[in-house]
């Protein structure tokens, strides 16, 4: 019994620990997902540090190499731009260049003391060189604004989200204990408020939900309503038996006075009756004939329902073949709706190939983009170099006059390009963007087959209810078309009645005549059968006072046990 009773608080229990076995799975996999995002981001972000660094180490040489503070400005300006960057930090052995990216504009800073937000490791470290001489060393720092806000949201919508998972799964755990003690403790107490209403039934029993402090409760119940229900039994039984005595002393009086009463009334009456007997046949033989009259109506009702039936019968037969044609008519329409969705998903599966070509094309352009910028990282080194070989010629004077002019020759050339990479560049720039709009477009075509798809299947499905109801609407012609079949045979029987009732009409007219002629027989005989049946009445009258006091008391014992229902 005590491992009965427990299984409930067991199972309450268990409840509870699936519910935070359930919480602490949700949470684990939430972090696990928060710390792959920020692991994403964080390489995402190296990555635009590499580039970053391979741009400095081109752009900044030729500033750094000439001394132009202005170019050197400029240049660590537009690299400080970006919302990636939060600061640049030039080392030169004339002092420190800072550049801080501050609300998405760079500010260059000349001072030996860095700010606070830069005490930490940069980033990447970047030596600037050229003809193997340190002209600088650049400390990169990538901006994390962007990542820590991203991550507060995801955080912020994993906490919100399992707060609400988690409330979810509580009202489910609290319902299912709810259910589990509410149902049968509100059939207890049903039970024994019915037990104490007077007017119980004591053939029900308990139903045993489980092995548990409620299953316990049930079977004590049951218990104590089965040896009560015996209790009752007995007890009527015994009422009954009572009953049965005071009927067999009380029943001859009973009934011999009744039976004294009953003749001195029919007596009086059947004189009574005599007397009006001849008005009464007189009246029912006009009732009689105006009966004619009724039965002329009913035939002609028989005759319109007649009538009717053969109207509903037609009407029912076009029901059906109606059902018929529109079911055909829906089985076309399911079967083209199918054929649609089939050429829907095979245009969808093409316009999936179209956006895959489209996005190698948009891989092979960005490739392009890449060697244009290095193209124009060569133009600018030659352009160095020439103007670095003008200046050597310039030191030579007359030798390096000829030397000179070729400089110059390739300067140009190294001029001519970059512009023209410049321009390769923007022109790439402007296919990038249409094949990205190509993509997108594709992307919206392949979400707008889907929908097409989703809503031919949900047409279909309709369908396919509606040939169902149109086989019931057919199913439901062909029963009416019965019931009126069956209607018709009816009123061929109401009318094959009637005729009946026509014929004992002039029967009970006949046998009318005849009970005149009787009465004044009978009328005689009554008199004598009075005078008899006074004096026998005046012995009855002692006995069946005291039968009717044993009555009373039996009949209030047979009230009280009849309450109980065994």
């Amino acid at each position: 019994m005590v491992s009965e009773v427990s299984v409930l608080r067991i199972r309450t229990r268990l409840l509870v620990f699936q519910l935070i076995v359930l919480i602490i799975a949700v949470a684990a996999v939430g972090f696990f997902i928060l710390s792959e995002s920020r692991a994403a981001g964080e390489k995402k972000l190296a990555a635009e540090a590499d580039r970053l660094a391979a741009r400095l180490e081109l752009n900044l040489v030729a500033p750094l190499w000439n001394y132009e503070e202005s170019a050197l400005n400029a240049s660590l300006t537009a690299e400080a731009s970006s919302p990636s960057v939060h600061a640049l930090v030039v080392r030169e052995k004339a002092g420190i260049k800072v550049a801080v990216n501050e609300d998405g504009e760079a500010r260059i800073i000349e001072d030996s003391v860095l700010p606070q937000s830069l005490s930490r490791p940069p980033d990447r470290k970047v030596k600037i060189k050229f003809q193997d001489n340190d002209l600088a060393d650049v400390e990169v720092f990538i901006s994390r604004r962007e990542l820590d806000e991203e991550f507060r949201r995801s955080v912020i919508t994993m906490i919100l989200e399992m707060a609400v998972f988690a409330a979810a799964i509580g009202l489910a755990t609290l319902f299912s204990v709810i259910k589990t003690i509410d149902r049968p403790l509100n059939q207890v107490v049903s039970r024994v408020r019915e037990l104490g209403s007077g007017d119980a039934d004591l053939t029900k029993s308990l139903q045993k939900a489980g092995n548990d402090e409620l299953g316990a409760l049930a079977d004590s119940l049951n218990l104590f309503i089965g040896k009560l229900r015996s209790i009752v039994e007995h007890a009527k039984i015994n009422t009954e038996a009572v009953r049965q005595i005071q009927l067999a002393v009380g029943s001859n009086a009973t009934e011999t006075a009744a039976s004294i009463m009953q003749i001195t009334a029919n007596i009086k009456a059947i004189g009574e009756r005599i007397a009006s007997l001849d008005a009464e046949a007189a009246l029912t033989g006009s009732r009689l004939k105006e009966l004619d009259a009724s039965l002329s109506a009913l035939r002609s009702a028989i005759e319109l329902e007649h009538v009717t039936v053969d109207d509903t019968a037609r009407a029912a037969d076009e029901m059906e073949l109606a059902g018929q044609v529109v079911r055909a008519n829906s089985k076309e329409s399911t079967e083209s709706l199918k054929m649609l969705r089939g050429s829907a998903l095979a245009g969808g599966a093409k316009l999936s190939e179209t956006g895959t070509a489209v996005e190698t094309i948009r891989s092979k352009v960005d490739t392009i983009a890449e060697f244009i910028g290095i193209i124009d990282g060569i133009a600018s080194q030659t352009n160095l170099l020439a103007m670095n070989a003008a200046i050597e010629a310039a030191h030579a004077g007359a030798a390096g006059k000829g030397f000179s002019v070729v400089a110059d020759e390739i300067r140009k050339l190294a001029e001519n390009s970059a512009e023209q990479s410049k321009s390769i560049a923007g022109t790439i720039q402007e296919i990038i963007g249409i094949i990205v709009a190509a993509a997108d477009s594709t992307r919206e075509t392949d979400t707008a087959f889907r929908e097409i798809d989703n809503r031919i299947t949900g047409l279909v499905g309709h369908l396919e209810k509606m040939n169902a109801a149109i086989g019931e609407f057919e199913r439901t012609g062909k029963v009416i078309a019965d019931a009126a079949a069956k209607l018709k045979e009816g009123a061929r029987s109401v009318e094959s009645e009637a005729q009946e009732i026509d014929r004992a009409r002039r029967n009970a007219i006949a046998a009318v005549d005849t009970v005149v002629n009787m009465s004044a027989e009978v009328s005689n005989g009554m008199t004598e059968i009075k005078n008899a049946t006074e004096e026998i009445n005046y012995a009855i009258n002692d006995l069946k006072d005291r039968t009717n006091e044993l009555g009373d008391v039996t009949t209030d014992l047979s009230d009280t046990m009849r309450q109980f229902r065994t």
